[in-house]
């Protein structure tokens, strides 16, 4: 094929191509897409978001109560009331989470009945807060969390 044929076919069927362009109904149509899809997209986002802040919540209390429980299986019986002791451990191990919406349980609740060997339970309940405005109309303003960790004695 001579050079000239080849220029002359590029030449026509570059002649014979639609316009790449898209039209204008085309991209109002494109717009009224992305907005019906928006609201959607935004509230699985918005969930997943929230969903992560609730389960970081749940980590934090699930490690709080070990810590709790820890403590309690160390003191036994070695000091007075241990539960003072034991929630405050709680409390500081739970650093991220909002003191006043924790609800700490020890069983047994008395120290006297902590002796070696005695299976000690640490029981946090917690309300986590639900914080992205939407998702909170959804599934209400809180959710409840609850960890339990049992240890045995070792005093």
């Amino acid at each position: 094929m001579p050079s000239g044929e080849s220029t002359v076919s590029v030449f026509h069927m570059m002649m014979n191509m639609k316009d790449v362009q898209p039209d204008v109904q085309q991209e109002g149509q494109s717009a009224v897409e992305f907005a019906l899809i928006l609201p959607v997209l935004l509230l699985i986002v918005l969930g997943i978001i929230q969903f992560g802040l609730i389960f970081s919540a749940q980590i934090s209390l699930e490690n709080a109560v070990r810590e709790g429980a820890r403590t309690a299986a160390v003191l036994g019986q070695t000091e007075g009331n241990g539960n003072p002791n034991i929630n405050a451990r709680v409390h500081q191990a739970g650093g991220g989470l909002d003191q006043s919406k924790m609800r700490i349980f020890v069983t047994p609740n008395s120290n006297s009945s902590r002796w070696a060997g005695t299976a000690i339970t640490v029981t946090v309940s917690y309300s986590a807060p639900v914080v992205v405005p939407i998702i909170n109309g959804i599934i209400g303003n809180s959710i409840a969390l609850s960890s339990s960790s049992t240890t045995r004695s070792e005093q």
